[in-house]
């Protein structure tokens, strides 16, 4: 059995990446070159009031490009600005990607570490996103919210670079189409983006420091990470520095049950896939002193190797390429999620890049996305064998293994096909004997 999940470590000078937004200064590394647009958020929507700093966006023109947008939050107090170098990663390997601008002049353990409402966390977290009033500590309208500053970029972009492939993130009544979208973020975005992945489904979640959403009043975890939630623990992952509120913050992912793909691993004496595992941490020396906290994904304070690129490089590449491959798939509505994986007879591995291509089916490539690879579909037999039902075929002789989850009762089914092997289709009518 393959490790879970095998991104691939791509190679920088593989990826031949050119961004061709061009309205910001030039990142230019041996020939390769990347253009962040920066965009005023009151462009997008007049009525915005308050948090005017840029936007940062861009979108990889290589040969992976993947078709999953990559939303990142900064933390306190912070802009997309400072996160140039994790934003920079996430569109070299093929994301859209948007640094957003929110409201996040406070910090929520101090507006909630003591207070006696045990569900001040995602009270304060929910309406910073959606702009609902649901707490007295803050006030986010709608209109300056988390949820309403995104669709508005992503009609903005849309609009304005029509060929660029954003309006594929919107619904047609513009609301954005969540299940592509990767939501990631440091500090508090990450908590952002983790209590987000609990009332939407997402293509991922990725937490850089974060959550630490902690009661120092009851000294227990916050109520919403126990909460049942609507993007399973298989698509969260997490990073932190060991010396950066590690026990908190370890209890918090033990409630989201990352810790169900492995414990934490310690990122600095291996290589990736560390060991399959979902929660990584670090115990590298921060670019700035007694900058822990911000090293794994704030700019001034990540660690640079002796190349002066990021220390943290390997570790960003892989959590990128693990996050959001999977294809939600079944005739109930994201009944199912798919994933497969691949491995070459050099030893090299992957993670295979799933694309939708309706509530049944799906298609994965390995190595360029106008090369299909695997095809796949999920029917719902259970009037007639009664179970869900796996049907593939697949276009290559590498070694491959699919794995399928029932996201509603937590039933998987894994199908391998051999090395150096031409792949053999799967018709499999009894898969899934979770009918209700």
């Amino acid at each position: 059995m393959f490790p879970r999940p095998l991104p691939a470590t791509i190679s920088w000078s593989f990826l031949g990446v050119l961004l061709t937004l061009v309205s910001s200064p030039t990142l230019a590394i041996e020939g390769e070159a990347l253009t962040f647009l920066e965009v005023p958020p009151v462009e997008t929507d007049n009525r915005i009031d308050d948090f005017f700093e840029n936007h940062l966006v861009a979108r990889g023109e290589s040969l992976n490009l993947r078709e999953r947008l990559f939303v990142f939050l900064p933390g306190s107090f912070g802009r997309p600005d400072g996160n140039r170098l994790l934003l920079r990663e996430a569109a070299l390997v093929g994301y859209h990607v948007i640094g957003l601008r929110y409201p996040n002049r406070w910090t929520v353990g101090g507006l909630c570490g003591n207070n006696a409402n045990r569900r001040c966390f995602d009270q304060v977290r929910s309406e910073i996103l959606s702009g609902r009033d649901r707490s007295n500590l803050v006030d986010v309208s709608r209109i300056n919210s988390v949820e309403n500053r995104l669709e508005k970029l992503l009609e903005y972009l849309d609009r304005e670079f029509p060929q660029g492939g954003w309006g594929q993130y919107l619904t047609a009544d513009g609301a954005v189409e969540w299940t592509r979208t990767v939501m990631a973020g440091h500090s508090q975005g990450g908590g952002h983006a983790a209590l987000w992945g609990r009332d939407k489904l997402l293509a991922g979640v990725l937490m850089f420091g974060a959550p630490v959403d902690f009661s120092r009043r009851y000294e227990r975890v916050a109520q919403w990470p126990r909460d049942s939630r609507r993007t399973p623990a298989s698509r969260y992952f997490g990073f932190a520095h060991e010396d950066d509120n590690r026990e908190r913050m370890l209890a918090v992912w033990r409630a989201l049950e990352v810790d169900a793909f492995g414990e934490v691993v310690t990122v600095d004496s291996i290589s990736a896939p560390y060991e399959g595992s979902h929660l990584l941490s670090t115990r590298a020396e921060p670019a700035l002193p007694n900058r822990q906290h911000g090293s794994v994904a704030v700019d001034a304070a990540v660690p640079l190797d002796s190349q002066g690129e990021p220390l943290f490089r390997p570790v960003w590449q892989h959590l990128l390429n693990s996050v959001g491959q999977g294809v939600p798939l079944g005739s109930l509505a994201d009944r199912f999620e798919v994933t497969a994986a691949w491995r070459r007879p050099n030893g090299s591995f992957g993670a295979g890049v799933g694309v939708p291509l309706s509530a049944d089916s799906g298609y994965f490539w390995f190595f360029r996305p106008e090369n299909v690879e695997l095809v796949i579909k999920v029917l719902d037999g259970c009037s007639v064998t009664g179970s869900f039902w796996v049907l593939a075929g697949g276009l290559t002789n590498v070694e491959v293994e699919i794995l399928i989850r029932d996201l509603e009762t937590g039933l998987q089914t894994i199908y391998r096909n051999p090395p150096q092997t031409p792949f053999q289709p799967i018709q499999d009518t009894t898969a899934f004997h979770s009918c209700f």
